[in-house]
């Protein structure tokens, strides 16, 4: 499914707020190992796991599509996030990894 282009900056100025982020084309060091961010199941009914292949700890948001942020916290290698008290719906999943803004649409079931 194509997101129209309004939408698409929408998501993008949504992401520039939440971390600061003023480039659009920010590129991962050549030197630096390949970050790898794993969520599911997706849709879920009541909660999700996230998996990431960083030592360091990572921030992340779970917004609404209308851009309210409903969660936040620091991400670990393994990750359970509970979000049965939030409506079914569509969200997104954004988090930034040495520069680079990694955002993920999630689908929540009744």
């Amino acid at each position: 499914m194509k997101l129209p282009l309004l939408f698409t900056l929408f998501a993008y100025m949504l992401t520039i707020s939440l971390f600061g982020q003023t480039s659009a084309s920010k590129q991962l060091d050549s030197k630096q190992s390949e970050i790898t961010l794993t969520i599911g199941p997706n849709p879920f009914a009541h909660s999700f796991n996230v998996g990431i292949t960083t030592t360091k700890e990572v921030q992340f948001a779970i917004v609404t599509i209308t851009g309210r942020k409903i969660e936040e916290g620091t991400l670990r290698s393994e990750n359970h996030i509970d979000m049965s008290d939030h409506p079914a719906g569509l969200y997104y999943f954004i988090t930034e990894v040495n520069g680079k803004i990694i955002r993920r649409q999630l689908s929540k079931n009744e």
